[in-house]
């Protein structure tokens, strides 16, 4: 029988988190390091989605072909991190990182349901938090603005994600109280980062058509988000979040290229 993400799991990531927090002195590295720690923050979010695509019979075949190739890459770009990172606080989090994914992974084997598509989203939210920490120490001695808007940026790409991942579940029923929250509050903050990415003064042209990108495929797809009891257009939905993605991550590698021209 599945079992949500025990408690003793979730007070070793808050000790973890908690300790790192308090030591955050990590060494700088590359920007192709530091790429890798964003990519598998959206990994985390994005293997989880592949889950419920596979489940819900929606693009299964691509889905299956997607979840293989992502979880093949979370695990070189664990080994490249764990490779590159030399700071003891952060490789404690990694190893942590290295426990949670075969939990993850396991999970992500067990037949699709209610209980095991809702352990997937749990056990997807623990290994993200853990990336989350990674990245904010290795950005935490370089205080450059444009190193500032990069993760911005790499995390607007996760808050889309991680919505469509609550919007699948939803849509299939598999819901409750804290979702609801989640998928809200994830929509405010994108909105609320994407106004202050347009309004930076700083943006290269390219980012500022990156933007109104953005703008165009988010009007698309907001009120799918909004309102999941909508007409079901799985391909509308899937395609303009796909989009978004890929146009926060081209925005995200030319503000890492800006901080350090």
């Amino acid at each position: 029988m599945l079992n949500k993400i025990t408690g003793f799991n979730k007070f070793l990531l808050t000790f973890a988190l908690a300790f790192v927090a308090n030591n955050a002195h990590a060494a700088s590295v590359s920007d192709d390091v530091l790429a890798m720690a964003g990519e598998q923050r959206e990994l985390t979010q994005q293997t989880a989605k592949d889950y419920m695509y596979i489940g819900q019979h929606i693009f299964e075949a691509r889905a299956r072909k997607s979840l293989e190739t992502r979880l093949a890459r979370m695990e070189h770009n664990q080994a490249v991190l764990r490779q590159a990172i030399k700071d003891n606080d952060s490789r404690d989090l990694l190893d942590y990182a290295d426990i949670q994914f075969k939990e993850y992974k396991a999970s992500l084997e067990t037949p699709y349901g209610a209980e095991s598509a809702s352990l997937v989203m749990d056990n997807s939210d623990v290994l993200l938090e853990i990336y989350d920490e990674v990245l904010k120490k290795m950005m935490a001695n370089d205080h450059s603005h444009f190193l500032q808007l990069y993760g911005m940026a790499n995390s607007q790409s996760v808050r889309i994600a991680r919505i469509g991942k609550f919007y699948l579940a939803q849509k299939d029923g598999i819901t409750d109280y804290n979702s609801k929250k989640q998928i809200q509050s994830e929509i405010v903050a994108f909105e609320k980062t994407k106004a202050l990415l347009e309004q930076e003064k700083a943006n290269p042209g390219t980012v500022a058509d990156g933007l109104n990108e953005v703008n165009h495929l988010w009007r698309l797809v907001r009120g799918f988000f909004l309102d999941v009891n909508k007409e079901d257009l799985p391909i509308v939905v899937d395609t303009s979040t796909n989009s978004l993605q890929e146009s926060m991550d081209k925005i995200a590698k030319h503000y890492l290229k800006a901080q350090r021209s």
